[in-house]
C-alpha cells in the first residue's frame, strides 16, 4: 500500500512538472537590444573620468566601451549605432574634442560579431586645446537602427568626462584616501605626484590601496612632512608656500596646499 502510494506521488510529481512546463510563455520576440556594461553589474557608476596628464605627448587616445546583448543570438555579424545625449554640463563638441560616432573608420568596430553576446566598441578622445581649461562630458547612449534598440534604462548610457588637466581619480573615494590625505584637489594630487614620483591615477591607487598596510600608514604621515619641508626651502629662497586655487570660497584668492584628513584619523 505504502508503495502504491509512492508511485501515485511521483507520478503526480511528473505531471504537475509537465504541466508547467507547457505553461511556461515561449520567448518568441525578434526585438533585440543593447546594454553597457557598467563597473561590478553596478547601475550607478556611469562615469569613467579620463585626463590627458597622463599619457604623454599623444593627440587623441581611445576609451573602450563594454557592451552585452538582449534577445536572440545571431550566426551574422550585426551593426551597432551611438549617439551622444545632451547634459547639463560642458558637453563634448564631435570633431572637436571627439571622433564622432559616425565616422567612416569607426563603422567597422561598431558590431557584435555573429554568435557573440558582448562585444567592445572604442570612443576616440581628441586632444583640443580647450580641455587645458575645462573638463567636458560625453554621455554615449545606443542609437536605435535595425537590429538594435536600447535596453535597461539603468544601463543605457555612459559618460565619459574628460580634460588635459589633473582630474580627481574615480577611485579616490571609493579607496577613503579623503580619511589618509584629505578631500581630493588638483594641487594635492599634483604634489603628490611630484613628491612620489608615482602617478596616483586610477591604476595606481587601486595598487597602493591593495598593497602593504605599512607603507599606507608611512606615506599618510610622510607626504604633510615632505610639504612642510618643501614649503620651508620655498620661503628660505624668498618664494611663496604651495597654493592652488580651490574654488571652495569664490573669492578667487589662491589658498595653501594642505593635507586635512578628518580630525579623528588620527
Amino acid at each position: 500500500m505504502k508503495r502504491f502510494i509512492y508511485c501515485i506521488g511521483i507520478c503526480c510529481g511528473l505531471y504537475m512538472a509537465t504541466s508547467c512546463e507547457e505553461d511556461l510563455p515561449v520567448y518568441d520576440t525578434d526585438v533585440c537590444r543593447l546594454n553597457f556594461i557598467l563597473p561590478n553589474s553596478s547601475s550607478e557608476r556611469k562615469e569613467i573620468s579620463y585626463s590627458f596628464v597622463y599619457h604623454g605627448d599623444v593627440e587623441n587616445d581611445t576609451v573602450w566601451l563594454e557592451m552585452s546583448t538582449m534577445g536572440f543570438v545571431s550566426d551574422k555579424e550585426r551593426a551597432l549605432e551611438l549617439r551622444q545625449v545632451a547634459t547639463e554640463g560642458d558637453d563634448a563638441e564631435p570633431g572637436v574634442h571627439y571622433v564622432a560616432f559616425d565616422n567612416a573608420d569607426l563603422k567597422r568596430f561598431y558590431v557584435v560579431p555573429a554568435g557573440a553576446v558582448k562585444t567592445r566598441v572604442p570612443v576616440v578622445l581628441l586632444r583640443d586645446g580647450s580641455l587645458k581649461k575645462k573638463t567636458v562630458v560625453l554621455r554615449v547612449a545606443v542609437k536605435e537602427n535595425e537590429y538594435f534598440k536600447a535596453g535597461y534604462e539603468s544601463f543605457s548610457y555612459r559618460e565619459i568626462l574628460f580634460t588635459d588637466k589633473l582630474s580627481k581619480p574615480d577611485n579616490w573615494e571609493a579607496y577613503y584616501l579623503d580619511y589618509a590625505f584629505g578631500p581630493y584637489r588638483p594641487g594635492k594630487h599634483q604634489f603628490m605626484i611630484d613628491a612620489t614620483g608615482n602617478a596616483w591615477d586610477e591604476a595606481y591607487i587601486e595598487e597602493f590601496m591593495n598593497g602593504d598596510s605599512g607603507y599606507q600608514t608611512y606615506m599618510a604621515a610622510w607626504l604633510p612632512q615632505e610639504l612642510e619641508r618643501v614649503n620651508a626651502e620655498r620661503t628660505s629662497q624668498g618664494l611663496d608656500i604651495l597654493r592652488e586655487d580651490t574654488d571652495e570660497d569664490g573669492d578667487g584668492v589662491l589658498d595653501p596646499v594642505v593635507f586635512d584628513p578628518p580630525s579623528w584619523w588620527d
